[in-house]
C-alpha cells in the first residue's frame, strides 16, 4: 500500500513537473516571438521612413501606423508603444524607433524610471528633424522631445503619425507628427497646425504643406 502511494507521488511530482517545463518554454518562446515581431515592426516603419527621406524629391510624405499589441503564438500579445525620437550627432542627426511595452511604461512613469526597450532600430540622415508630441488630446500638439504611439495613453489612440519631408533651400527637413485613427481629419488637422508653425518661424509657407486661411486657432509651443 504504502509503495502504491508512493507511486502516486512521484507521479504527481512528474507531473507538476512537465508542466512546469511546459510553461517556463510556452512563456518564454512567446517572449521571443514578441520581441521578434517588434524588430520588425520597427524595421518595417524605418524603412518606409528611410527611403522617403533619402528621395530626391523636394516633398514627400508618408502616414505610418501601429497595431494595438504584438501578437504571440497563444493568440495573446503585449500591449505596445512605438517612441519616435532624435538624437544630434555631428554631422547628421539620428532618427530613432522604438517598441515599449505600454504597461511598463506606465509603471516606469509613476516611479519616475526609464522603460526598458523591446527593440529599436535607428537611421543616420543629413536632415533637421522636427518632432512633434501629443500632449493631451489627439490635436494638441507641442514641439520637441519624442512622439509616442500607441493605445491606452490618451483618451484616443495615437496610432498614426504622418511624415513629411522637405527640401528647402538644399537642406532636408523631417516632420514627424503623431496623429490618431479614431478621426478621419485628425492627421490633416495636425499637418495644418504644423504648416502655420513653419509659416511663424520661418516667416515663410512651405511649399510641402497646405496653409489653412487661418492661423490664429494653432499656437504649438515648445513640449514641457
Amino acid at each position: 500500500m504504502m509503495m502504491f502511494a508512493l507511486s502516486k507521488i512521484n507521479l504527481l511530482i512528474l507531473v507538476v513537473a512537465l508542466f512546469t517545463i511546459i510553461v517556463y518554454f510556452t512563456f518564454g518562446f512567446q517572449e521571443v516571438l514578441i520581441a521578434n515581431n517588434a524588430r520588425q515592426e520597427v524595421g518595417k516603419v524605418i524603412e518606409q521612413t528611410a527611403f522617403l527621406v533619402t528621395s530626391k524629391n523636394l516633398c514627400g510624405s508618408i502616414e505610418v501606423s501601429v497595431p494595438e499589441k504584438l501578437s504571440a503564438a497563444s493568440g495573446g500579445g503585449m500591449y505596445f508603444l512605438m517612441e519616435i525620437r532624435s538624437v544630434e550627432l555631428n554631422d547628421s542627426n539620428s532618427l530613432i524607433f522604438s517598441v515599449i511595452n505600454r504597461d511598463e511604461f506606465l509603471r516606469a512613469k509613476r516611479k519616475g524610471e526609464e522603460p526598458t526597450i523591446v527593440a529599436s532600430d535607428r537611421r543616420n540622415l543629413k536632415s533637421a528633424i522636427h518632432i512633434f508630441s501629443i500632449e493631451s488630446g489627439i490635436n494638441d500638439l507641442c514641439y520637441g522631445g519624442s512622439a509616442m504611439l500607441g493605445f491606452g495613453i490618451y483618451d484616443l489612440p495615437v496610432d498614426s503619425a504622418a511624415i513629411i519631408k522637405e527640401i528647402k533651400q538644399g537642406q532636408d527637413h523631417v516632420y514627424i507628427i503623431p496623429c490618431s485613427s479614431a478621426s478621419d481629419s485628425s492627421c490633416e488637422e495636425n499637418a495644418h497646425q504644423v504648416a502655420c508653425w513653419i509659416k511663424q518661424n520661418r516667416g515663410e509657407k512651405s511649399n510641402c504643406f497646405d496653409l489653412p486661411d487661418d492661423c490664429s486657432s494653432y499656437d504649438i509651443q515648445d513640449c514641457s
